[in-house]
């Protein structure tokens, strides 16, 4: 019983949750496309950006570890995976900030009517089934190490 060739398709789960994921700010339920006063985009178009690209990342990465088909592959893209969603999180909802003032502001519009709160909950449920995904693996690759050693 090989616990790699069992779990496998949990990479190909992520995988596919995560393009939904990078579908969601621009194309499933699209942010803000409103300006500021100032003609720039609003912060919730830069998180939606951020989030994409986050997204298509992770499914680069489990799409990797399914067709490498090497416990370490599926170990590191699972961490990878569990980073990135993080910040495709953190960043938004801004529990986390960039110092570096040339970088746009990531964020959500302060009226709770605004789209993009809208798609920032369906984000918010996907960051969590892409994680508990991710772990699930981690878990699941913990105990096959640890009956093979046996």
């Amino acid at each position: 019983m090989n616990i790699l060739k069992e779990n496998r398709f949990l990479n190909l789960l992520q995988c596919f949750l995560a393009v939904i994921l990078a579908l969601v700010p621009f194309v499933i339920k699209p942010v803000c496309r409103s300006l500021m006063k100032n003609g720039l985009p609003m912060p919730c178009h830069y998180s939606g950006i951020l989030i994409t690209v986050l997204a298509l990342v992770v499914a680069a990465v489990n799409l990797l570890a399914f067709c490498l088909k090497k416990s370490v592959f599926t170990l590191i893209s699972n961490i990878v995976s569990i980073l990135l969603i993080a910040l495709a999180y953190l960043l938004p909802s801004r529990i986390i900030t960039l110092p570096f003032s040339f970088l746009p502001r990531f964020g959500l519009c302060q009226s709770a009517g605004m789209s993009c709160r809208h798609s920032f909950h369906w984000v918010t449920v996907l960051i969590v089934l892409i994680g508990l995904v991710a772990v699930i693996q981690l878990i699941i690759l913990a105990v096959g190490q640890n009956k093979a050693k046996v």
